[in-house]
C-alpha cells in the first residue's frame, strides 16, 4: 500500500485539501512517478509524528484527487488498515486490514446468539456512516463560501480534533 503521513488521524469520509509543504510535495512527486505500482492508498498517523511508530499504527484507505491545481485528500469508505512494515524512502508499507473490536460487551458474549443485537449494532453503525457523510458534504458545500484564510484556520482546527 501507498502510504501518506499525517500529523493527525484522518476520519472516515472526511475531505480537505492538502496544505503545501517540503513533504507533501516530495509526496505528490514521487506518488506520480509511482502511480503505476499503487492500487491503494491509506493516509497513516504515526505517533509523534515519527517513522519509527509506524509500525502497528492504523490509517484509512483515501483518495487523492487533483482538482483545479489543488489535490485533495478524500476518505470514501470506513476500510481501516494496520502497517507492518514501512519503507519511508518510497512510501510503500505492508499492511493488513483492520477490524475494530465491537463496542457493546454483549457481543462479545461467546454464549449471545441473538442475531437481534448484532442486526442492531450493524444499523447504527450504518446509520451513523450516513450520518457522518452528509455532515462532511454539508459542511464542506458550506465552507467553499469562506475566505481561504479562514478555510485554512478550520483546517487546522478540524485536524487537531
Amino acid at each position: 500500500m501507498y502510504t501518506l503521513k499525517f500529523n493527525s488521524p484522518i476520519l472516515p469520509y472526511a475531505k480537505f485539501p492538502l496544505t503545501q509543504n517540503k513533504y507533501i510535495q516530495d509526496f505528490l512527486r514521487s506518488y506520480e512517478e509511482d502511480k503505476d505500482r499503487i492500487t491503494k492508498v491509506i493516509g497513516v498517523h504515526f505517533n509523534k509524528n515519527s517513522n519509527l511508530n509506524a509500525e502497528h499504527a492504523v490509517g484509512i484507505e483515501i483518495e487523492i484527487i487533483k482538482k483545479n491545481n489543488i489535490t485533495i485528500i478524500e476518505s470514501n469508505s470506513s476500510n481501516r488498515y494496520q502497517v507492518l512494515d514501512y519503507d519511508s524512502s518510497t512510501n510503500f508499507s505492508q499492511a493488513i486490514p483492520f477490524e475494530d473490536e465491537d463496542s457493546i460487551p454483549l457481543l462479545k458474549d461467546p454464549h449471545e446468539n441473538d442475531q437481534r443485537f448484532k442486526d442492531l449494532l450493524m444499523s447504527e453503525v450504518f446509520e451513523l456512516k450516513n450520518i457522518w457523510f452528509l455532515y462532511n458534504k454539508k459542511i464542506n458545500s458550506v465552507l467553499v463560501i469562506l475566505p481561504q484564510e479562514i478555510l485554512n484556520r478550520y483546517d487546522m482546527v478540524a485536524k487537531s480534533l
